[in-house]
């Protein structure tokens, strides 16, 4: 399948999830569906240029978003997973069905969206620091906002809405960095492809996988010790080498349901 022939039920896909982001803003403290927290750079157009941004893919800004996700991951106490990429980020919060896993703020929207908005803002400027230098521009700032999910089937696809996103505009952004504009007006991702081949020798299939996919935060198993005694525990890390959601649903249905084995 083409990769526009896959993204055209992205209009579909998308339009559902807009309904939830929608939605959610007319609830509240809803502890029983699935939690999404997604995070964008606010008015980054601008900032991106005011930092001499390197086109069309700048590692430090890459490096920088990918720690800013892990931080919020490791920060807030119920966070399965994040998906990071561009300048947004998308977390996946345990659904609060047990006791021992009380919902983070209650669910309660305002403290969901400002909190995390507030982590990914330090983190991100502290990131930025250490791969720009101590000279950068003026900080940057996120937005969240809240959708609440009735089913993990949703969760993953939100997911795969995201990922197809990160696709069509990593395709997009090489190939403005390589051609005029004038020629790819009204081109799709395919043709895109197809000039970049035929007028400049690159192909966008031999990109890093995380400059094409974007990188997915999750959970993997490592050794820890305590007083001698050695013990399995879950550790975040970034995931750059990621399959194509879309066709490997269980990839991300596994890191949702990371355990430990015993």
């Amino acid at each position: 399948m083409h990769l526009d022939e896959e993204l055209k039920s992205r209009d579909t896909l998308g339009d559902r999830m807009k309904d939830y982001e929608a939605d959610a803003l007319k609830h509240n403290m809803r502890v029983d569906e699935y939690v999404v927290i997604r995070l964008d750079g606010n008015h980054f157009h601008t900032w991106v240029k005011k930092v001499k941004m390197k086109k069309p893919f700048d590692s430090r800004m890459i490096s920088a978003m990918q720690t800013a996700t892990l931080r919020l991951c490791e920060k807030i106490p119920t966070c399965i997973m994040g998906y990071v990429q561009s300048d947004e980020i998308t977390l996946v919060l345990r659904k609060g069905e047990k006791a021992e896993s009380d919902p983070w703020f209650s669910n309660r929207v305002q403290k969901l969206c400002s909190v995390s908005a507030s982590i990914c803002s330090i983190e991100f400027n502290d990131a930025v620091r250490e791969q720009f230098g101590e000279e950068y521009v003026e900080p940057a700032y996120f937005d969240a906002r809240v959708i609440f999910l009735p089913s993990l089937d949703e969760v993953v696809n939100n997911l795969i809405w995201r990922q197809n996103d990160c696709i069509k505009n990593s395709v997009s952004a090489l190939s403005h960095s390589l051609l005029p504009q004038k020629q790819l007006l009204g081109k799709n991702s395919d043709e895109q492809k197809k000039m970049m081949r035929e007028q400049c020798n690159v192909n966008w299939d031999d990109l890093p996988t995380v400059k094409k996919m974007g990188t997915l935060v999750h959970k993997q198993e490592v050794l820890g010790e305590y007083n001698g005694v050695q013990f399995k525990r879950g550790k975040f890390f970034c995931d750059e080498q990621i399959p194509r959601f879309s066709t490997d649903k269980q990839f991300l249905v596994d890191a949702y349901n990371f355990k430990l084995e015993k």
